[in-house]
């Protein structure tokens, strides 16, 4: 877990017992499966966050919506079958990713992520230029994951034919060459477009059966901290 207990400790026992319930090799909380939530993290934070993680999921194709995450429970087995390069919090959505491609069975947990109000308000701006840091390293992986995920991020550049077609006229490029410029833009950003939308529907069953397997995991795994008088 991490050590700002940004969840529940009872769910430190909920992925430990979900791995034999459910004969999982990694088991992990999720607040973005159903059933999961955010509550009182900043809204620049949480947006990179969930962008980050959907990108992610759609490299797995859509077998995990929590990639980031650090609360898990491993098997020994499996946590000695997985390959990390970085020693930084990429190493997170990494460990995943290697899971994935030996085929280990890795399920979520419904969890909410919670800020305290303490841990908010000693929230500091520039922090947001490391997350942006860990968000650039996290969708590296991704790319490098599911290669064709490269081809299709100029698809999710808006703006990219404006930017495209003013540089050319700073330098001065003949029409032709403006032509060529503004086609191959269109080309590139359509086709980019096309190839998300396309691997985004084919992880939506996954996805959906997914959901609704952590759903039913949820209502299983129903340990509580217990609470003393004294």
């Amino acid at each position: 877990m991490d050590l700002g207990l940004t969840y529940a400790l009872a769910i430190a026992m909920q992925v430990i017992e979900a791995l034999d319930r459910q004969g999982a090799d990694i088991a992990l909380a999720s607040p973005y499966v159903h059933g999961g939530s955010i509550a009182n993290v900043p809204f620049v934070r949480r947006f990179l966050s969930e962008q980050c993680n959907k990108f992610l999921s759609l490299a797995t194709g859509g077998r995990c919506a929590a990639l980031t995450c650090m609360v898990r429970a491993y098997r020994t087995t499996a946590l000695r079958q997985l390959d990390f390069r970085t020693d930084g919090k990429a190493a997170i959505p990494e460990m995943l990713l290697s899971g994935i491609r030996k085929n280990l069975r890795i399920i979520e947990l419904p969890a909410t992520l919670r800020w305290s109000d303490e841990r908010r308000s000693q929230h500091r701006r520039f922090e947001v230029i490391d997350l942006a840091s860990e968000v650039a390293a996290s969708l590296i992986l991704a790319c490098r994951h599911r290669p064709s995920l490269c081809i299709a991020v100029p698809g999710l550049v808006p703006g990219l034919l404006f930017v495209v077609v003013a540089l050319l006229m700073i330098l001065h490029a003949s029409t032709r060459l403006l032509d060529i410029g503004t086609i191959a833009t269109l080309i590139v950003q359509y086709a980019g477009l096309t190839l998300f939308i396309s691997k985004m529907s084919a992880s939506v069953p996954y996805s959906l059966r997914e959901k609704r397997r952590s759903a039913d995991a949820g209502h299983e795994n129903d340990y509580r901290l217990p609470h003393y008088t004294l």
